[in-house]
């Protein structure tokens, strides 16, 4: 009995050196890293304050780089069957209607629609092969809405908030203190107000 019961303790500890050593040579998987890692759990928000002043630089500055070769247009101001038509035409048909549209306004030196991507619904970016084709259809100055009804260049907006104004100041006469304050900031290159919202 005292055999058996070493035989089978050896076995035993067999079995379990047999399992360390399996656990120990195997690699988790893509899904287990993943799950056990401390950025996994978080927001992109958070995910996006971890990086390091170093790496935020260097993606600020390869947006700004990509923007160059791009043309940014909105639909915002486009017509419905404008929306419609693309939103269901296929992208070559898309991008066919703009090349032909450049081309005719710039016959001998015209700039080449590398891609066409839209983000959401209401906007479309044009990328082109390089950054001075970008800068020519600039320069052009060209009216998007012969090509398509209603879509223009997207001039970017941002929003300043003004602390200390009371909200009877922005009550009533919203469009004399737009011009008011468009004339007040004239200096500064014809900056449009679109809109002041009380917060």
């Amino acid at each position: 009995m005292d055999e058996l019961s070493k035989e089978v303790k050896g076995v035993s500890k067999e079995i379990t050196e047999v399992k360390a050593s399996i656990t120990a040579g195997s690699k988790p998987t893509y899904a287990e890293t993943v799950s056990s890692s401390p950025i996994s759990n978080t927001t992109p928000n958070i995910k996006a304050n971890m990086l390091s002043p170093e790496e935020k630089h260097k993606l600020e500055r390869e947006k700004k780089d990509r923007a160059l070769y791009e043309i940014t247009l909105t639909m915002r101001d486009a017509t419905a069957e404008t929306k419609q038509t693309l939103k269901s035409d296929k992208r070559d048909d898309i991008k066919a209607a703009f090349q032909k549209f450049i081309n005719e306004r710039s016959p001998h030196d015209k700039p080449i629609i590398q891609a066409i991507n839209t983000l959401g619904d209401t906007t479309l970016k044009l990328h082109f092969r390089s950054k001075e084709e970008a800068a020519k259809i600039r320069s052009l100055n060209v009216n998007w809405s012969q090509a398509y009804d209603g879509v223009k260049t997207h001039n970017p907006q941002f929003g300043i908030i003004v602390h200390g104004v009371p909200t009877a100041e922005t009550e009533g006469e919203i469009e004399h203190l737009i011009r008011q304050w468009e004339e007040q900031n004239d200096v500064y290159g014809n900056l449009k107000i679109t809109k002041i919202t009380p917060l």
